[in-house]
């Protein structure tokens, strides 16, 4: 049988408080839809056709900073530095390195653009599978059918914490405290 001291039991609001609230915090990590690995470190990304079967179109890094944003939304920076293969063209390959912003919610996939200009962007969609993330890049040009330009296929693996020294950007550009 269990006892309790009369002493305690005044302190177990607070306990129950306590424990509250390191729940809702350990619930608002920034994890990619829900999934169980936490969202910030560093990916070694393919971008390819769909299907990837021998049509790699780039590859290189992603990194994926921590949220700064201390009410935990879902929400960061990071960096990305990209390689185009030899003998091809790619929207994906506009901007072949540089800062992002990064967001997703519960049940969303994570979401970043590559590239931005008044008229066009290369924006991004993954979601967990298998301990990666994959999902699609897709190139939009103002003045153009949604499906104008074909969706590619991205994969992310990951390959350690963010380490904002893969991008290639000079440390006062990095978001990372490197």
């Amino acid at each position: 049988m269990i006892t309790t001291s009369r002493r305690l039991l005044p302190a177990a609001p607070v306990l129950v408080a306590l424990l509250s609230a390191c729940s809702a915090y350990s619930a608002r990590r920034p994890e990619v839809g829900g999934g169980d690995a936490p969202l910030p470190g560093t990916y070694r990304v393919s971008i390819c056709r769909p299907g990837c079967a021998d049509s790699l179109l780039v590859r290189g890094y992603l990194v994926l900073a921590a949220p700064t944003n201390p009410s935990g939304a879902d929400y960061g920076s990071g960096c990305f530095s990209l390689e185009r293969m030899r003998g091809v063209n790619s929207f994906a390959w506009l901007s072949p390195s540089g800062p992002l912003d990064w967001r997703t919610a519960p049940g969303d996939p994570l979401r970043f653009g590559l590239y931005r200009s008044p008229d066009a962007s290369y924006e991004v969609e993954l979601r967990p599978v298998n301990g990666a993330l994959r999902g699609t890049g897709r190139f939009a040009e103002f003045g153009y059918a949604e499906d104008a330009f074909p969706t590619n296929s991205v994969i992310a693996e990951r390959i350690g914490p963010p380490d904002g020294r893969l991008c290639g950007l000079p440390a006062a550009d990095q978001p990372f405290g490197q």
